[in-house]
């Protein structure tokens, strides 16, 4: 009788699993996807999205952009929306959205008026602002497509030192002092990152300054981060920095980071004065200091809004998993996430600076091997005994 049982169970499952896949492939609920992106022999961008059942759904990617690591920096400094994917490679050159001739603006700073950005050149003296909106625009990586190099945006006075003579991509010169220096405005309402592969502890840095820019919508997904021994002294694999100076306002909003993997760095993901944020499904070992971090900007500019943590699993750290800085009418809630060997000196694996008319919840998450404890007063601290 259990022999015949089980036969039958076997034989409902295959009949099951192959009707599923024989089924055109909306035409049933799908509990798990996998999506895979990949180039056609007619260098076409193909999305292939598979079923836990086996079902696949082939489809072309309209108006993709293809590029390569020769012409990938061209064609971010092309284009303010639309999708671009990156072609197999090594990109060895840093990336980023900056200024262009074809995607910027520019106004010279002393006298405030419109010129003509065409006619700025590496002889053009001078201080300048440069002005650039990016909407929608989405980025994807090939399976075999690796990033060793960092992707930035960078907004604020952009000056040289003895120490760091950085590029004035407009002019095309090297900036060496005040004199000839460029005042950057990128603003930004929806940019994707997807399946990007940083290695060589490359990451992805936003440096908004005290301007009146946003970055706003940005998501981050499936993209992994490998940091080298060195990386872990001071470089984090996701940071948003928001170095205000005045009070021009929250500078980062709504940021969703998910299912993303970060290995070997000094901080996983670092956040300074967002408002809406979350951080799920993510795989973050082998970090110095915190491993998620979402901070205030000089402890006067909080944190705001929605922030979520949650089914993320962080492991042999050298800190705490999760750090919270100056926060205010924020709703926080950590859930569903595993930690194991990652905690400080105190074993506390969460810790928060003053929160005021916040609400916290900490639910479902465990401690491999610990009981955790939880305190709110005088400030939010979960640690284990």
């Amino acid at each position: 009788m259990k022999k015949i049982t089980l036969l039958l169970i076997l034989v409902l499952s295959l009949s099951l699993f192959f009707s599923c896949k024989s089924e055109p492939y909306d035409s049933h609920v799908h509990k798990y996807e996998k999506v895979i992106y990949s180039l056609s022999e007619e260098n076409k961008v193909l999305k292939t999205t598979i079923c836990s059942c086996g079902a696949k759904n082939v489809e072309i990617v309209e108006n993709a952009v293809v590029v390569t690591p020769e012409t990938a920096l061209s064609v971010l400094d092309s284009n303010n929306s639309g999708i671009i994917y990156f072609s197999e490679g090594e990109y060895k050159e840093e990336l980023g959205i900056r200024h262009s001739k074809d995607a910027s603006t520019a106004i010279k700073t002393s006298t405030n008026e419109k010129v003509d950005i065409q006619a700025l050149n590496n002889e053009t003296t001078g201080n300048y602002n440069y002005y650039r909106t990016v909407n929608n625009l989405t980025l994807i990586a090939d399976e075999n497509a690796v990033f060793t190099k960092d992707f930035k945006v960078r907004v604020g006075h952009i000056y040289g030192t003895a120490d760091n003579k950085p590029k004035d991509p407009v002019r095309d010169i090297e900036l060496v002092d005040t004199n000839t220096a460029f005042y950057s405005y990128i603003d930004i309402d929806g940019i994707k990152f997807y399946n990007m592969k940083f290695s060589e502890g490359a990451r992805l840095y936003f440096h908004y300054s005290s301007l009146d820019c946003h970055a706003k919508n940005v998501e981050i997904e499936r993209c992994s981060f490998t940091g080298l021994e060195s990386s872990k002294e001071k470089t984090q694999a996701i940071k948003f920095n928001a170095d205000i100076t005045d009070e021009s306002g929250r500078m980062f909003e709504n940021l969703k980071i998910s299912n993303c993997v970060i290995k070997t760095y000094n901080q996983g993901i670092y956040t300074q004065s967002l408002n809406n944020v979350t951080v799920s499904g993510c795989d973050i070992s082998d970090v110095k200091h915190n491993a998620i971090a979402i901070q205030a900007s000089q402890d006067k500019f909080p944190f705001t809004g929605s922030v979520l943590i949650d089914n993320n699993k962080i492991k042999n750290g050298s800190d705490r998993a999760i750090r919270f800085g100056v926060g205010e009418n924020a709703t926080i809630v950590v859930s569903n996430n595993t930690i194991e060997k990652t905690h400080d000196e105190n074993n506390e694996v969460l810790k928060a600076q003053p929160l005021t008319n916040c609400t916290h919840e900490f639910v479902n998450n465990t401690y491999i091997g610990k009981t955790m404890k939880e305190v709110s007063e005088p400030n939010w601290i979960v640690s284990f005994e």
